[in-house]
């Protein structure tokens, strides 16, 4: 428990070593948790391939995980990737299991993308 605290804390100075570490864990225990923390710290040092790779694993093997879909939207609108992003909604969207709090999350990020997209903002 008190190695888990210590990387919480690193993170913030030392992302580097937070990717390391997480992906350690994630290699030992292959879940959600572990797989978006990882993508969480490779979004903080910036490395959005690898971020990428990671999210697409999980949409790939966590399908109704919101927060990964919500998470690879807002590298993909920074990286000015609009129409994928919608197209990226709208597959989270057409999802099974997906619940309605998370719907609901899914469909207003939508809706604040195409209301940029069409340039009503």
């Amino acid at each position: 428990m008190a190695r888990k605290k210590q990387r919480v804390l690193l993170a913030g100075d030392r992302p580097k070593e937070s990717v390391d570490d997480q992906l350690k864990a994630f290699e030992l225990h292959s879940n959600t948790k572990y797989a978006y923390i990882l993508a969480f710290y490779l979004h903080q040092t910036k490395d959005y391939d690898r971020v990428s790779l990671t999210l697409d694993f999980m949409i790939k093997n966590w399908p109704n995980y919101p927060d990964s879909y919500l998470l690879l939207v807002d590298i993909r609108e920074s990286q000015s990737k609009k129409d994928e992003t919608i197209q990226l909604l709208h597959n989270a969207l057409s999802t099974k299991g997906i619940t309605e709090r998370d719907r609901f999350r899914l469909e207003g990020r939508l809706r604040d993308l195409e209301g940029t997209h069409e340039g009503t903002r």
